[in-house]
């Protein structure tokens, strides 16, 4: 019986101690994800997600945050695969703010030719190419009771491929006393000429190669920060 006992306390005693290091371990573990859910996971899915947001607004996004959580310690403690997914759309997004500044460029050319062509012979004429000189823009705004609600730049809607009117529209409220107006700087531009800008300016900038070229780097960066997001979803 002693020898029972002897056996016995001694299986315990290794039985402890197996599930002390268990214990341990599993402590570990839990400490390990909780300081990469708040060190890694938790920011860097809302970086990702502002810089999505910024992108589909037609916004040059600056990357700090990425940039600051690629720089951490912890950063290196993510899944393989998820640390080539971000690294993948970290130069995605060097390539679209290459693009992006490389449309703004053509699309004020754009804009500036439009407008000088359909601008001939217009009382106005003097007065809005001096607006496009001090590099002011065409502004179309949504307007209820008379005072301006939204507004988005013919630039913007060149860059996000969208007819501004269209952009005003999802923004607009519901009121009985509505109205669309466009103007630069202080002036006003008259409605059909306005809009008649507007789609030619859409049309110049649709079978443009450097627009094309942004549109399709801007397409791949969705897709792939889409994807990423997923990822980081199932550590949140």
């Amino acid at each position: 019986m002693l020898l029972a006992a002897v056996v016995g306390a001694a299986l315990a005693y290794q039985s402890a101690k197996k599930n002390l290091r268990l214990s341990v371990s599993i402590t570990q573990e839990e400490r390990r994800n909780q300081r990469l859910y708040e060190g890694v996971y938790r920011p860097l899915l809302g970086q990702i997600g502002f810089v999505r947001e910024e992108i589909l607004k037609g916004v040059d996004p600056l990357p700090t945050g990425i940039e600051s959580t690629r720089r951490d310690g912890l950063f290196f403690l993510l899944d393989e695969e998820e640390r080539e997914a971000l690294e993948k759309i970290y130069q995605w997004i060097w390539f679209y703010r290459r693009a992006y500044q490389d449309v703004v460029v053509r699309g004020k050319d754009i804009i500036s030719h439009e407008m000088k062509k359909q601008l001939v012979g217009d009382v106005k004429y003097g007065s809005l190419l001096a607006q496009l000189a001090r590099d002011h823009w065409p502004t179309y705004r949504f307007l209820a009771g008379g005072i301006s609600r939204s507004d988005t730049s013919l630039l913007n809607s060149l860059i996000q491929n969208r007819n501004p009117y269209d952009l005003l529209g999802e923004t607009a409220i519901i009121s009985t006393d509505r109205d669309y107006d466009c103007i630069i700087g202080s002036d006003e531009i008259p409605t059909e000429l306005a809009k008649s800008i507007a789609d030619s300016a859409l049309k110049e900038a649709e079978g443009d190669a450097r627009f094309i070229w942004f549109r399709s780097v801007k397409e791949y960066l969705i897709k792939d920060i889409e994807s990423l997001i997923k990822m980081l979803e199932r550590h949140v």
